[in-house]
């Protein structure tokens, strides 16, 4: 009882530090390192802070709606005394040699090169729309602006150390700066950040700091909410910080990206990549600059003059939806009414070139973005996507619905199943849906790219399938010359309707498509043969065969698969196939836990009352659920894991009677020990 008392402790302790976070967001940089944590959208419990609900913050939005803009940058640069901490990199002065690159060695070097990228860079992937000024204080080389407390004590992530670490760097700087000349305040730590420790692969300085975009009410003195930062008669609510460097542990990062990063943040962008304590998804990876693009290396820079590699150093473009989300691109989006035919991508870097694509006939919500990314020269621009892995066509599959139910908690693309902001990667592996294969991005995801994949549709892998029923966008003849990406677009009918299969005779309702041309037979997955009426026999069908139909209009767009129908005697006498989860997860109605758990719902389920209403139910709801299962490897074996032991129950009932039996008689003992001991 005194554990539990303990656990409840805890609990109530951590809900209420949660709760007094609330008011303020936090948007960090994604680690260097998969898989190594970062502080979430509340400061203040560090890891154990993601368990918290998310926090109440009202919805991002864009903070500029007119364009075009001009946004003056303030970079505030700050050090520490000196200190021996072993918990920080560094002795926390800005002269410390340990933060200085290049030859001779400037402590400047990141600093300097950041006040030429960052604003070449959102002029780049603004189309010119934002201008940034950028000024720097103190100017002079060499100098920053002396904190009155240590790098530790501010390298925390709790509230309080945050906004103790914003209110001392103004007040430090406020005799020197009008900070009504500025609208976004960056503060520049001496040091690295905190995202690029690795040591070990869990860090061996915690008392860094990480780099993040903040937000509160009130930024006071150790969170007190009075006085509130006030100067120049302007209270202040937001700042964003950064570190001196992101050189640390061996590896060698350009923090410029991460400016960018939480500078997109300040402008109203969420964070695409999974922000959650447990990831199975790496969102949009390297593609887009909000997930872990910020990180890309220019190739002329690994190596760069002294044998690194530097990352960071040319971060990605923003993802096409971030440029749609902002403002910058009105996509193109062709009436559904007929086929859109011959389209083609100009380079999306230089030019506001986006199709937007309707994904589904029964929701407005779901639709694919397509862009053309190229890494090669382009003249007039630098090109900061020459960092990423592979040029061509981009398929981004969009659900404002989950976009907009998860913009203010910042968890657009937590779910690995349904995330916001997903690309369709052409090389078919899903490894941007892998947190474990340490894949990015690679040159087979962009059309037709290394796989030199070609088309996609309902029915290819990958294919054009949303999230709900009736896809029917068709994607052919993907080409690329001179860096332009062509492709034929058309919508298909939907799919075959009221699909039955009397004996060895399969029918269905006639399309009411004016253009139908034809429709496809599938036996078990595989293409069988066409008909052109509304009826097919096969003589070889046998029980379990599962069969489904698809609609061909007179271009060719192909349909999405029918519902399947199942060869096998009528339920209420047992036999037959249909256990649809099961085959989805073993990948065959043939095997022999799939045969088990069939034999069971012919011999025991199918015999009484309850069972039948079970077996009804089965069959109503888990057809679409095997279809999802069907396609996710995780899904599956989470599935496989799920299902062993009641196939083990089904296959040895002995061996679970004994389990039973041996449980019960261990929990009678304990309980009579129990009663002997408080007797």
């Amino acid at each position: 009882m005194r554990m539990q008392g303990q656990y409840k402790s805890v609990l109530i302790l951590f809900f209420i530090l949660s709760f007094l976070a609330a008011g303020s967001t936090t948007l960090a940089a994604p680690p260097f390192l998969k898989g190594k944590p970062e502080p979430q959208e509340l400061p203040g419990v560090h890891i154990l802070q993601r368990f918290a609900p998310p926090p109440m913050i009202s919805a991002f939005a864009p903070k500029i709606s007119a364009w075009p803009r001009t946004v003056n940058v303030l970079f505030l640069k700050v050090d520490f005394s000196a200190d021996t901490d072993a918990q920080t990199t560094g002795n926390g002065t800005w002269t410390d040699p340990v933060y200085a690159y290049g030859s001779p060695p400037d402590p400047d070097h990141w600093v300097s090169r950041a006040i030429t990228v960052f604003p070449d860079y959102w002029r780049e992937v603004s189309y010119g729309d934002l201008t940034v000024n950028v000024a720097v204080f103190p100017a002079a080389p060499g100098t920053a602006y002396r904190l009155p407390q240590p790098m530790s004590s501010y390298g925390s992530e709790s509230t309080a150390a945050t906004q103790n670490f914003i209110y001392d760097s103004i007040t430090a700087a406020d005799s020197d700066i009008d900070f009504n000349n500025y609208d976004a305040i960056m503060i520049i730590h001496a040091g690295a950040g905190e995202e690029t420790d690795i040591a070990g692969g869990t860090g061996d300085t915690p008392r860094d700091i990480w780099s993040l975009s903040y937000g509160a009410s009130c930024i006071s003195r150790n969170a007190s909410g009075s006085p509130c930062l006030t100067v120049d008669g302007r209270q202040i609510t937001e700042a964003i910080i950064m570190p001196q460097t992101d050189v640390q542990d061996g590896i060698y990062v350009d923090p410029g990206g991460v400016f960018l990063h939480e500078f997109g943040h300040w402008l109203g962008l969420p964070d695409l990549y999974c922000t959650s304590l447990i990831c199975f998804t790496d969102g949009a990876g390297d593609w887009s600059l909000m997930a872990s693009g910020n990180y890309n290396a220019d190739p002329a820079l690994c190596p760069d003059a002294f044998g690194k590699c530097i990352y960071g150093s040319a971060p990605a473009h923003l993802d096409a939806w971030s440029k749609i989300y902002m403002g910058w691109v009105a996509p193109l989006t062709p009436a559904t009414t007929s086929d859109p035919g011959s389209m083609s991508l100009d380079v999306v870097e230089k030019n506001r070139s986006i199709i937007k694509l309707q994904a589904s006939t029964d929701t407005t919500a779901q639709y694919f973005l397509l862009e053309n990314r190229q890494t090669g020269p382009l003249s007039g621009i630098a090109n900061y996507d020459r960092g990423l892995s592979g040029s061509g066509m981009l398929l981004w599959l969009i659900d404002d619905q989950v976009v907009n139910a998860n913009l203010a908690a910042n968890t657009v693309n937590n779910s690995f199943l349904r995330p916001g902001v997903r690309l369709i990667e052409a090389d078919g592996d899903n490894a941007l849906q892998n947190t474990s294969d340490h894949d990015l991005g690679s040159a087979g995801d962009p059309f037709p790219g290394t796989t030199n994949n070609r088309a996609v549709t309902p029915l290819t892998t990958p294919s054009t399938l949303p999230y709900t029923q009736y896809d029917w966008v068709n994607i052919r003849n993907i080409s690329e010359a001179s860096m332009v990406v062509s492709f034929d677009a058309g919508f298909a009918p939907l799919p075959p309707q009221g699909v039955v299969l009397a004996g060895t005779t399969l029918s269905w309702l006639a399309s009411t498509a004016p253009d139908i041309w034809q429709y496809a037979i599938y036996k078990n997955g595989v293409y069988l043969s066409v008909a052109d009426t509304v009826s097919f026999v096969d003589d070889t069908a046998i029980d379990g065969d599962s069969f489904t139909v698809v609609a061909l209009d007179a271009s060719g767009n192909e349909s999405a698969f029918s519902s399947a129908v199942v060869k096998q005697q009528p339920a209420a006498t047992g036999g037959g196939g249909g256990c649809f989860i099961a085959t989805a997860a073993y990948g065959s109605y043939l095997h022999a836990d799939v045969k088990a758990l069939r034999k069971f719902r012919d011999e025991y389920l199918l015999n009484n009352s309850a069972g039948r209403v079970f077996v009804n139910l089965y069959y109503r709801y888990s057809p679409p659920l095997a279809d999802i299962i069907a396609r996710h490897e995780t899904l599956r074996a989470t599935v496989r894991v799920a299902l062993t032991p009641v196939v083990c129950s089904i296959k040895y009932p002995i061996i679970l009677l004994s389990c039973i039996i041996a449980a019960a008689a261990i929990i009678l003992t304990m309980r009579r020990r129990q009663s002997a001991s408080e007797a």
